[in-house]
């Protein structure tokens, strides 16, 4: 019964510091897009339409097959996390948009859509 318990008490604190590693993660996001066939998509998080339109712009032409853009805080500036299918000179250039925008701007823009 005892070693149940030490299993049971293990499993939950993994599922404990697993939350708390996401939690964190995401505390520092400001917003997260994904690309899929060259199309862009809003997931989450707040940014100016100026930006989104940008980001979809350069996603487009060459289209990017698959990709998840994250922009997140570091050091209270906005750095851009990028997993996927990007080339150099793309990557180059979505982080040179995301520099034009300061953090406090980002903040200010519009929500992600809650559509299905």
């Amino acid at each position: 019964m005892n070693d149940l318990l030490t299993i049971v008490g293990v499993a939950v604190s993994a599922i404990l510091a697993v939350g708390l590693v996401w939690a964190a993660r995401r505390a520092t996001e400001l917003f997260a897009v994904r690309i899929e066939g060259g199309r862009a998509k809003h997931l989450r998080g707040r940014m100016p339409p100026a930006l989104f339109t940008e980001i979809a712009d350069i996603c487009g032409r060459p289209p990017i097959e698959r990709a998840t853009l994250r922009a997140v805080l570091q050091g209270g500036t906005p750095a851009l996390q990028i997993t996927g299918a990007v080339s150099d000179a793309q990557a180059q250039r979505l982080r040179n948009v995301l520099g034009r925008f300061p953090a406090a701007r980002i903040r200010s823009g519009r929500m992600a859509s809650r559509g299905p």
